[in-house]
C-alpha cells in the first residue's frame, strides 16, 4: 500500500467501506464458523452498511485510517455501560492487506490519548481470546486482562477477554 497513514473522523460516507473491513476481518478470524454465521450477526436487509450507519450515528467517537486514499482501518468508541466513567473501544479493525503497517497501533494510541484527554478513568476493550496478535498489542499499551467472558457474540468461537487500563 502506497501512501501516508492518515486518521480522520468517520462519517456516514465511510459506512460501506467500514462494513466491508469488518465483514472480511470476521470471516477471516472466525472462518471456521462459515459466512452464514458471521453475516447473521448483522441485519440481513441492509447488511453491514446499515449496521455501520446506525453505529456511526450512535458512537461516542469514530475514527478511520486511510492510506493512499483507501480506507484501511477503523476505531469506534463508546462509553462503557458496565463501568462508570469508562471509554470502551468497541471496534478496532484493520484491512487484512495492510496489517503489520502500524495502523492498529496508531488507532489504538489515538483512542487512548482521546480517553485520557477527555478525563475518563478507565479504557476498556473486549476481544476474542484467540486473537493473540491483538491481545499482545493491547498489552503493549498497558491494558491488562481483567476478566474472561462467554457472551452471545463469543459463544460459538470460544471465550472473550475483557482488558482494561486505568487512566488515572
Amino acid at each position: 500500500m502506497i501512501g501516508e497513514l492518515q486518521l480522520h473522523d468517520a462519517t456516514l460516507e465511510h459506512a460501506e467501506a467500514c462494513g466491508e473491513i469488518v465483514r472480511l476481518a470476521r470471516h477471516e478470524a472466525y472462518g471456521g464458523l462459515g459466512a452464514d454465521f458471521i453475516d447473521a450477526m448483522h441485519d440481513n436487509e441492509g447488511g453491514y452498511t446499515v449496521s455501520f450507519e446506525s453505529l456511526l450515528n450512535s458512537a461516542h467517537r469514530a475514527r478511520v485510517a486511510t492510506m493512499g486514499g483507501k480506507l484501511v482501518g477503523l476505531a469506534i468508541m463508546d462509553e462503557d455501560s458496565e463501568q462508570v466513567n469508562s471509554l470502551k473501544l468497541s471496534y478496532l479493525y484493520v484491512d487484512s492487506e495492510t496489517r503489520g503497517a502500524g495502523i492498529g497501533t496508531a488507532l489504538l494510541d489515538e483512542s487512548l490519548e482521546y480517553a485520557t484527554g477527555q478525563d475518563y478513568d478507565k479504557f476498556v476493550i473486549k476481544a476474542f481470546s484467540g486473537n493473540t496478535g491483538a491481545i499482545k498489542l493491547y498489552e503493549s499499551r498497558g491494558l491488562e486482562i481483567v476478566a474472561s467472558q462467554v457472551s452471545p457474540y463469543f459463544r460459538k468461537i470460544g471465550k472473550g477477554v475483557v482488558m482494561a487500563k486505568d487512566l488515572r
